[in-house]
């Protein structure tokens, strides 16, 4: 997600934080296997909703279907907001970039397997202030009452470690607070598929091997018992 991707993203907390009061939002990131991904922010509010609903059928809407976001009104308090990107590589940031939100990516490689753990030290009010808000001050209080859940969802039957609240598979689940910093980390493996091919291919070759040289032995064996 771009930089103006990424302030409204910080733009819809934002909006939640000021017209909510006290709200519960779900952030989910379902990465395909095709590398697609679908983001989907679920946002329920407890008052004050048909101000975030003013706001959205506006400006904030207008904005948020140019960086291809949808937003769903359920009710007058419960909002969807969607977003589905069609490959994930074209999305990504550097790590320079990435360092500066918090986020390290280190990688450790092994002949069958590649492991890769990723974590994040995550300040969110200093985030909203440098992103955001601009120059309006958010109290941490305020932040304090958003119930903030954030769902990572991967294609694979489970990870290697993480710090996760929840682990379902390769669903992981945390309960990030906002008005505080937050460590979250995952570390995932990726099987090097040509190399265990390969040697595979090799044990296969030298099992093919052995069993040809043992049932020669013992042709050779029974052909010299008849003699």
């Amino acid at each position: 997600m771009k930089g103006k991707g990424r302030i409204l993203v910080l733009w819809l907390l934002v909006l939640v934080v000021f017209l909510a009061g006290c709200a519960s939002v779900t952030n989910t990131v379902k990465v395909n296997r095709d590398r697609s991904a679908e983001l989907t922010f679920d946002i329920k509010l407890s008052k004050l909703a048909w101000l975030f609903s003013e706001q959205v059928s506006g400006d904030i809407q207008a904005k948020l279907k140019e960086q291809g976001f949808s937003v769903k009104k359920e009710s007058t308090t419960h909002f969807l907001v969607r977003k589905k990107v069609k490959e994930m590589d074209q999305q990504a940031l550097s790590k320079q970039e990435l360092a500066k939100y918090g986020v390290k990516i280190r990688e450790k490689r092994g002949f069958f397997m590649t492991s890769y753990r990723v974590e994040a030290n995550l300040d969110i009010p200093k985030l909203i202030g440098e992103l955001g808000s601009g120059e309006i001050p958010i109290p941490e209080k305020v932040l304090a009452q958003i119930d903030y859940t954030f769902v990572l969802d991967l294609p694979i039957s489970q990870v290697q470690d993480s710090n996760a609240d929840r682990e379902d598979g390769g669903q992981l689940t945390w309960k990030v607070p906002l008005d505080q910093k937050n460590k979250l980390f995952v570390e995932v493996g990726v099987p090097n598929v040509l190399n265990i091919a390969i040697f595979a291919g090799i044990l296969l070759i030298v099992l093919a091997g052995i069993i040809f040289v043992v049932v020669r032995k013992r042709k050779n064996k029974r052909k010299s018992l008849s003699e």
